[in-house]
């Protein structure tokens, strides 16, 4: 985990998130 700068780590936590709410619909 490279995290240098906030924005980067930012990013990277709304990408994780992105990815958790499609495993939920595929669930459904």
């Amino acid at each position: 985990m490279h995290t240098m700068t906030l924005q980067g780590s930012l990013e990277m936590e709304e990408e994780e998130e992105e990815e958790e709410e499609e495993e939920d619909e595929g669930e459904r």
